[in-house]
C-alpha cells in the first residue's frame, strides 16, 4: 500500500496560535475539547489537514505540553511570522496520532 499524503493550510497568526498553546496547556476543557474533536478545533482555529489522518488522537499529558510551551514558545518567538507558531501547534496536536510500528 502507498503512502497517503496529506496537506496542511495553516492560517493562524503568533498570538492566536500561542494563545491555542497556552490553552492547550493549562484550561482543562479547552484541553478536552480539543481532544475530543482536534480536527474540528483546529479548523475553526485556522489550521486545515486534509484528508483528515486516520486514527485517534490522544493528546500528551497536559503537564508534558505545559513543559514544551515553557521551553520551546520562548525560543519560537524570535523567528518571524505566525508559520512556525501554527506548525507548532500542529506539532503538538498531531503528536498524539497512533504511530505506525516497525
Amino acid at each position: 500500500m502507498a503512502p497517503r499524503s496529506y496537506q496542511a493550510h495553516i492560517h493562524i497568526d503568533r498570538r492566536k496560535a500561542e494563545k491555542f498553546l497556552n490553552d492547550l496547556a493549562t484550561n482543562e476543557n479547552f484541553y478536552k475539547r480539543v481532544q475530543a474533536d482536534p480536527f474540528s478545533v483546529l479548523r475553526e482555529k485556522g489550521i486545515d489537514l486534509s484528508p483528515m489522518p486516520p486514527g485517534k488522537i490522544t493528546l500528551p499529558p497536559q503537564a508534558e505540553i505545559r513543559k514544551f510551551v515553557k521551553t520551546v514558545l520562548p525560543k519560537a518567538k524570535t523567528l518571524t511570522g505566525g508559520g512556525p507558531f501554527g506548525f507548532l501547534v500542529s506539532f503538538v496536536v498531531m503528536s498524539g496520532l497512533p504511530h505506525p510500528g516497525p
